[in-house]
C-alpha cells in the first residue's frame, strides 16, 4: 500500500516536470515536494471493549507532500500524513481497566486555492479534497477479581478505513525556491475529526 502512495507522489512530480516549461511565465512555485511536522489530535468513538470509549488524544505528528501549482491562484497537493499512535488508560464500571491505543494515517488528494494578495513572496491558502483515513484499534482490558483466580485479560486489534472529506487552510513565506508554511488540516470523520496543526517546508523542483 505504501508502495502505491510513493508511486503517485512520483508520478505528479514527473507530470509536473514535463509540463513545467509551459507554465513558466506564471508559474510562481510550479512543482514542489516538502514534509511537516507538527502536533495532532486523534479522536475516535469508535473504540470498544464491551463498552464503547471516546478517545481523544493528542500526539507528535508529521507528514509528507508533492505538489502543482500551474496557476498562481490554484493547485493540488498529494499528502500522505501520519497523525501518530497515543494510547491512554481507563477504568470503566465493573472494575475494567482498559488500555486503549489509536493509529490514524491517511493519505488525501487536495484542490488548492490561494488568495490573490499583493505580496509576492506570502501565500495564503485553503484546501479541501478526500482523505483515505486508516484507523487501527488496540489495546487490552483486564477484569480484577477478589476469588483466587487468575484475572482475565484480553487484548485485540482492528484496522479501519474510509474515504473522507479533508479541508484546511495556511499561509507560507517564499524565499526563492524554499518556502516556509503553517497550516492546520483536519478529516471530517463522524465520531472525531482528526486533525493536525503544522510546520513545514517545500522546495520547488
Amino acid at each position: 500500500m505504501h508502495c502505491r502512495y510513493a508511486l503517485f507522489l512520483l508520478l505528479i512530480i514527473t507530470v509536473g516536470s514535463a509540463i513545467r516549461p509551459a507554465f513558466a511565465w506564471d508559474d510562481p512555485l510550479g512543482v514542489y515536494v516538502g514534509g511537516a511536522v507538527g502536533r495532532s489530535n486523534v479522536r475516535d468513538s469508535d473504540v470498544e471493549f464491551g463498552n464503547p470509549i471516546v478517545f481523544s488524544q493528542s500526539h507528535s505528528a508529521w507528514k509528507l507532500l508533492a505538489g502543482l501549482r500551474p496557476i498562481s491562484l490554484a493547485g493540488v497537493e498529494f499528502e500522505y500524513i501520519e497523525f501518530g499512535r497515543p494510547s491512554t488508560g481507563y477504568f470503566l464500571n465493573g472494575g475494567e481497566n482498559v488500555q486503549a491505543g489509536v493509529q490514524q494515517r491517511a493519505p488525501a488528494l487536495f484542490g488548492v486555492v490561494y488568495a490573490p494578495i499583493p505580496v509576492p513572496f506570502i501565500d495564503v491558502f485553503g484546501k479541501a479534497g478526500a482523505a483515505r483515513l486508516q484507523r487501527t484499534f488496540s489495546g487490552s482490558s483486564s477484569v480484577c477479581s477478589i476469588l483466587p483466580i487468575v484475572p482475565c485479560t484480553s487484548s485485540f486489534e482492528t484496522d479501519r478505513t474510509a474515504a473522507l472529506f479533508a479541508y484546511g487552510a495556511g499561509a507560507q513565506v517564499k524565499f526563492s525556491s524554499l518556502a516556509i508554511r503553517a497550516e492546520y488540516e483536519r478529516v471530517n470523520q463522524s465520531g472525531g475529526n482528526p486533525d493536525l496543526l503544522s510546520l513545514g517546508i517545500t522546495w520547488s523542483l
